[in-house]
């Protein structure tokens, strides 16, 4: 939470405990290796809580900073500013180079256009890496701000729900769809042979 100049920053001593707690889950989460499929869904069970509480807990800073702030712009433009500086730093100079080379790789005739326009969406639309959190929050954040400016706080309430049933679509269809569309194009292949013989 960014605290305005002259005033104490409140301390939340349950949420600092807790966000101890959900950052050892996250190490758990990428950092244990399980070899079969139930022990797999009871690491997620007891780790998956971590990230969204994250991200949940830095609404809540944002928020509370810009309601109590007297200048909403500035502090929006500041909380913007400082989740840029370590985008910056660890996502576009240390993480992005591999994000080129992956793509040269993997697009040896593609034109200078298409690498940079695919490198765009990596990098500020999907988020490089781990670094996805930071281009969520970023936008997230612009999000919660217009509005609040706007007095929308509607708007808020419409969002959680539409991103809960994406999440939900997500978790449904998410192996149907490939599988579909595998099988869509190994009968479109298997017509183009029928038809060259």
């Amino acid at each position: 939470m960014l605290p305005e100049k002259g005033k104490m920053k409140k301390i939340f001593c349950g949420l600092d405990l807790f966000k101890l707690i959900a950052a050892v889950a996250v190490v758990l989460l990428h950092a244990v290796e399980t070899t079969s499929r139930v022990p797999d869904e009871i690491k997620f069970v007891f780790t998956r809580f971590a990230v969204p509480f994250f991200f949940i807990t830095s609404g809540f800073f944002f928020f509370n900073g810009i309601s109590n702030a007297e200048d909403k712009k500035q502090y929006f433009i500041k909380y913007e500013k400082n989740i840029l500086k370590l985008f910056f730093v660890w996502a576009i100079i240390i993480y992005s180079p591999f994000e080129v080379f992956s793509y040269i790789q993997k697009y040896p005739d593609a034109g200078f256009l298409k690498i940079a326009l695919f490198l765009f969406r990596r990098i500020f639309v999907i988020g490089p890496g781990p670094y996805w959190y930071l281009v969520a929050l970023m936008w997230s954040a612009a999000f919660l701000y217009i509005c609040f400016v706007m007095k929308k706080e509607r708007l808020i309430g419409f969002a959680v729900i539409f991103g809960l049933l994406l999440e939900i679509c997500y978790s449904c269809f998410n192996g149907i769809l490939p599988a579909v569309c595998q099988k869509r194009r190994s009968l479109y292949r298997a017509q183009n042979v029928e038809r060259e013989r």
